[in-house]
């Protein structure tokens, strides 16, 4: 067992993500809900890596070995394996991509699947004056299924369920969530103002019922079938929650509460008539 090549780069991770890519294509679309509550997920060639900050510097040390590297060192406060697909260049890349020039790190890979290990240190320091420190280890084997290894506490959720802390029925499933949205009909979604100085980087969405005091939602929607309403939002995660009809009373009165263009609601209709006639 050996290191067989090394590769570094400081890395700018905007918006809490950095990329890895093994080939000529770029295919950036879908990353899962636990994709992002675990820092790293994959599609082929493709690999999104999680940060601690939003606009840190990071620190990226590259190790190719020979075989499986053992275990993480205690050093490391959150671990994570995914599989990606090189076709001979593995490249490293910013948050802000520029796919005209060379990646700022890149290893030479044999074609064909590779496991990847990344690991992080320190991640509440993320947002200080020092660069993160991240550890990608990759070594040859089949693909297989993203894995969580080792949790940060403080990254740390709770499991999926379809019940919310008060009894709601609720989709917390990335792919659940589309099927469940492609079901219900659009009602209207918020635009509360901008965030400024004084109220914060967050825009002050209203709280999801039966939510945490950080919930919040974005649309609300209707099922005709049953009768029923739903919001679509954030909760521990991206959440599609049912909600009363005196609920969904006090959201459409909200005054950031923007419905949807009869235009669009009549195409929505149309579309949705089109598909179930198939």
């Amino acid at each position: 067992m050996a290191v067989i090549e090394t590769a570094e780069a400081e890395l700018q991770a905007d918006f809490f993500q950095v990329y890895v890519n093994g080939s000529d294509d770029w295919d950036d679309t879908g990353v899962d809900g636990l994709g992002y509550e675990w820092r790293l997920w994959s599609r082929g060639s493709f690999a999104y890596v999680g940060t601690g900050g939003q606009h840190p510097l990071v620190r990226v040390a590259v190790e190719v070995h020979d075989a499986h590297p053992g275990d993480p060192g205690p050093e490391w406060d959150h671990v994570a394996s995914t599989s990606v697909d090189c076709t001979g260049t593995l490249g490293f890349f910013h948050w802000d991509v520029d796919l005209a020039a060379p990646p700022p790190a890149s290893v030479q890979l044999e074609p064909g699947s590779w496991r990847m290990r990344v690991h992080w240190a320190d991640p509440v320091a993320a947002d200080g004056g020092d660069p993160e420190s991240l550890l990608i280890q990759v070594w040859r084997a089949p693909w297989s299924e993203t894995t969580l290894d080792r949790c940060f506490g403080p990254w740390l959720v709770p499991a999926p369920t379809d019940v919310s802390p008060d009894g709601r029925r609720q989709v917390e499933v990335g792919d659940q969530i589309q099927l469940r949205c492609a079901h219900l009909e659009p009602v209207g979604s918020f635009e509360p103002p901008a965030p400024t100085a004084e109220t914060g980087w967050r825009r002050a969405y209203p709280p999801m019922p039966g939510g945490g005091a950080s919930s919040r939602c974005h649309d609300l929607k209707r099922d005709q079938d049953e009768g029923s309403w739903w919001v679509s939002g954030v909760d521990v995660r991206e959440t599609v929650r049912e909600v009363s009809p005196d609920e969904a009373a006090a959201l459409r009165a909200d005054p950031h509460f923007v419905p949807i263009p009869a235009d669009h609601l009549a195409a929505w209709r149309e579309h949705r008539a089109r598909q179930r006639e198939r």
